[in-house]
């Protein structure tokens, strides 16, 4: 008998209204339903038909193997148009008849992805997420991947097969870079988006093979040979360059090197000790973006809290970490009560508060 979801309301902790958006299925039973967007369900076979009554549902993620939720996506009445597949154990996908997706997300497996994307309505993002090592990717797409914009997340740089018009990239989470391999493989490039924790980036002067690219952002390269970048007149189409988080002795270099460029921004310029001190500050661009004040103080008890709590070697007592994250949650209530914070500030801080919580023994943690 295909599992039945609770989607009826009558089941208070796991009422699902029939407005909702977004939803996030999990076929293993290891959550529990917190709020009505995030579901488990005992493992089995699942009856998709039954998120036909979410009219307005626009937003799935799901975890698990089930292969008849394609059919689903198929579906004259499906309306979701962002789909993310974790853990489904398959190396090959087949979206061509999903009717609505234009944004759709793959946590890559196995060594090998063969995917088929919709040939129905427009594709604007395809998201590869954490694919292994040396994975070999084969993408079916209309117009070889023109107008899509590829999402690469803690990957090796992928050369995927059957992108070669392929118009945006975006490395996340990126180490080693080859610029030379991505003009290879992404000959018509416009925007290219290189973002990860200290880059080590090569290649460089095959930027000028891209005769499209229109916009440039690098985001933390601190290793990068600034003079074999071409300058402007080797890249005609080029509009708009950002750097933020670079040596300052490359950013002095860079400014002058894209002169006349409409659009360049050089942020986040730093000093090797400031590298070498505060590379694993998850606060450090604080400064550049919420002022100098937020940004000193987050980073300072960034530093207080990490070195009370090490990521290896002796661990302190209960007491000692509950007064720790206490302390540490109290410069942020101060920051608060007297300049507010954003919604990424709040989600900065929450992620790095349980990044020292991840730290402590598990019989040191109660809720």
């Amino acid at each position: 008998m295909p599992v039945v979801l609770n989607l009826d309301g009558k089941h208070p902790k796991c009422r699902v209204p029939n407005d909702v958006w977004r939803i996030s299925i999990d076929s293993e039973g290891r959550e529990t339903c917190e709020g009505y967007w995030d579901l488990s369900y005992q493992p089995g076979p699942l009856d998709w038909n039954q998120l036909k009554r979410l009219k307005n549902l626009s937003d799935l993620t799901y975890r698990g193997p089930d292969a008849t939720v394609l059919d689903f996506l198929a579906s004259r009445e499906c309306r979701v148009r962002t789909f993310t597949w974790s853990e489904s154990g398959r190396s090959r996908f087949d979206f061509s008849t999903a009717n609505a997706i234009d944004n759709l997300g793959i946590y890559v497996q196995k060594k090998s992805l063969q995917l088929k994307l919709p040939v129905h309505g427009r594709m604007d993002y395809l998201r590869l997420i954490t694919p292994p090592s040396g994975c070999r990717v084969t993408v079916v797409c209309p117009k070889q991947g023109e107008g899509l914009r590829l999402m690469i997340y803690q990957g090796e740089l992928l050369s995927i097969s059957g992108l070669k018009q392929l118009t945006d990239l975006q490395l996340f989470n990126c180490r080693d870079v080859d610029i030379a391999a991505i003009a290879k493989a992404y000959p018509n490039l416009k925007s290219l988006d290189i973002m990860g924790k200290a880059v080590v980036l090569s290649g460089e002067a095959a930027l000028s093979k891209l005769k499209s690219l229109e916009e440039l952002n690098i985001h933390e390269c601190y290793n990068m040979d600034v003079n074999s970048f071409p300058g402007p007149d080797q890249l005609p189409a080029l509009q708009e360059v950002n750097f933020d988080g670079l040596r300052r002795e490359d950013a002095l270099l860079l400014k002058e090197k894209f002169q006349g460029i409409k659009e360049l921004s050089i942020r986040g310029k730093r000093t090797a000790e400031w590298i070498a001190n505060n590379l694993e500050n998850p606060f450090r661009f604080w400064e550049d973006y919420f002022g100098a004040t937020a940004g000193k103080k987050a980073m300072a008890a960034w530093k207080t809290a990490s070195s009370s709590i090490p990521d290896s070697g002796k661990k302190p007592s209960k007491n000692t970490a509950r007064k720790c994250l206490q302390a540490f949650v109290n410069v942020f209530n101060q920051l608060e009560q007297r300049t507010g914070l954003e919604t990424d500030q709040r989600e900065e801080i929450y992620d790095a508060f349980f990044q020292l919580v991840a730290r402590l023994p598990a019989e040191t943690v109660t809720e």
